[in-house]
């Protein structure tokens, strides 16, 4: 009979190293979660959040879901950053406390050991998600939300937390007593992500997350985001980095092929999301700019009749609030004979993506014809931006303007190059009486209005340009009419109504003055007007 090898180690149960591993993957993960580092990450991921709850934040919009989902990338970053450091400094704890040569005398295989430091990262991506996912019910929970947000967006954020995690592990095997390379890390990458997050290159796909850097909400279905590419990048970059410090911790064998089918995933989806747009992507910008009418709801309210994009359609009650409260100011039988009139959201898809460029001009002429085609001639432009407190003040005075015009039976109001097409056409100078009336049927529409003017005017040094939002041109308002309806805000509201009433003829006609429209008003006599009026 043979003797014994004495050196041979005894055989392992079956599944015992499994169970090991797993043990200490347990362990670590719950270590990561009690990290200050993970909770300052995650402190700094909320605060904007817990800011605008607590706030309340009067003077904010209704949220628009499809942008939303991707801006709750942009606060996992941070929490992202913490994991980073916590999970390098785990990896690091053997060296820091001497207690490495120990662990070559522990059954436990150094491979093993990263696996447990890689899995343990699994947990802050469910914490990620459960802070995604309050964000969203959250702002779901809004009333005239908006949009609906994309899964792929939302898992983004906590694959990117996991992510990260995996190169603080990486970092550990790469460097093992550098215990600065976490926060040199995290400075990379911030700075990267900062040169990548200015860019409107297709490249800025290939950091962790490509920002948006649009002059207006866009429809979901024109964003042309390769969300779920990007979703299967990140996920491919994880495995690569988890499967390089697995090679480095000795399990080649099993890592390798990983590696490599990483690898090909992470080119795979790379080329796909640098891919130029497509020309069908485009043909649907360019007919949601131009012609518009056929790919949008409308719904009537009374005399008027509103149209959205499908996405938007929860504003329109927003819109109505505002319309009707221009409406209860008008004299009665002024209001009896109005024509039946179009609220129609406008956007420009084709220059939204554009980087903050000039805003582009309204391409009146398809405008024009499109509406002609729907049956709904010279509607009131809305924007897809609610951002209060200058949009709903915008939105007022362009559908204030419209029954001004068509209440005096004397056509649109003003000699801008947009007379007859609405305030997106151009810039509409409202002057004079005109001016005082439009101004103030806007700026008590609704509560909010009344804010957004006395807003808008405190930051302005003299004339009030109010614009649809996305596009260059709107409507002026003379210095002296700003300052008469200053005044006549002051003033009990049925009492100014009364007086607007007796003299609606003499006030909507186009030559009477700031001047006499104060007198007949009963405010003191205006600033004059600038150059522009």
């Amino acid at each position: 009979m043979a003797p014994a090898d004495a050196t041979a180690r005894p055989p392992r149960p079956r599944g015992a190293l499994a169970r090991a591993g797993t043990a200490l993957c347990v362990v670590e993960a719950a270590r990561l979660l009690r990290h200050p580092a993970v909770w300052v990450g995650v402190l700094l991921a909320v605060l904007p959040w817990l800011y605008e709850w607590v706030a309340g934040d009067s003077d904010a919009g209704p949220p628009v879901l499809h942008d939303a989902d991707r801006a709750t990338q942009a606060n996992l970053l941070v929490l992202g950053a913490g994991a980073l450091v916590a999970s390098h400094l785990a990896v690091l704890r053997s060296h820091r406390h001497d207690t490495e040569r120990l662990y070559r005398v522990l059954p436990l295989p150094r491979s093993v050991r990263a696996a447990a430091h890689l899995g343990a990262a699994l947990p802050l991506g469910v914490l990620g998600s459960v802070l995604v996912a309050a964000r969203m019910i959250g702002l779901a929970g809004v009333p005239d939300a908006a949009g609906r947000p994309d899964p792929a967006e939302l898992a983004a954020g906590p694959i990117l937390v996991v992510l990260l995690a995996a190169v603080g592990v990486l970092l550990g095997y790469l460097a093992p007593r550098a215990v600065a390379a976490g926060p040199l890390a995290v400075l990379v990458l911030a700075t990267g992500s900062y040169a990548l997050w200015s860019s409107t290159s297709r490249l800025r796909w290939l950091g962790p997350y490509a920002a948006e850097h649009l002059i207006t909400p866009l429809p979901a279905n024109l964003l042309g985001r390769p969300a779920g590419a990007h979703l299967a990048y990140l996920g491919g970059v994880t495995v690569l980095i988890g499967a390089l410090t697995l090679v480095l911790a000795g399990a080649v064998r099993v890592a390798a092929p990983a590696a490599a089918v990483a690898g090909a995933l992470v080119v795979v989806t790379a080329l796909i999301q640098i891919r130029p747009v497509d020309a069908e992507l485009t043909a649907r910008r360019v007919a949601a700019t131009e012609r518009p009418a056929s790919l949008q709801t409308c719904e009537r309210r009374n005399v008027v009749t509103l149209c959205a994009f499908p996405d938007f359609v929860p504003w329109t009650a927003v819109w109505d609030e505002v319309v009707q409260g221009v409406l209860r100011a008008v004299p009665a039988d002024r209001r009896a004979a109005l024509p039946p009139l179009v609220v129609r959201q406008r956007v420009p898809a084709t220059d939204a993506l554009s980087g903050g460029r000039e805003l582009p001009m309204p391409p009146v002429a398809a405008w024009h014809d499109d509406d002609l085609r729907a049956g709904r001639p010279d509607p009131v432009d809305v924007g897809t931006s609610w951002s209060p407190p200058s949009g709903i003040l915008e939105f007022a005075a362009g559908f204030a303007q419209r029954v001004v015009s068509e209440t005096d039976g004397d056509g649109p109001a003003g000699d801008g190059p947009g007379a007859g097409t609405g305030p997106v056409g151009g810039t509409v100078r409202l002057c004079g009486a005109r001016g005082v009336v439009v101004g103030w049927l806007a700026a008590r529409a609704t509560s909010q209005a009344t804010d957004a003017y006395r807003y808008v005017v405190s930051h302005s040094s003299g004339d009030l340009v109010l614009r649809v939002p996305g596009f260059s041109g709107g409507l002026l308002v003379g210095r002296g009419a700003v300052s008469t309806v200053s005044s006549l805000l002051a003033l009990p509201a049925g009492e100014v109504t009364d007086r607007l009433a007796a003299g609606w003829p003499e006030l909507t006609a186009p030559t009477t003055s700031t001047e006499r429209a104060a007198a007949l008003l009963g405010v003191a006599s205006p600033a004059a007007d600038t150059g522009a009026c």
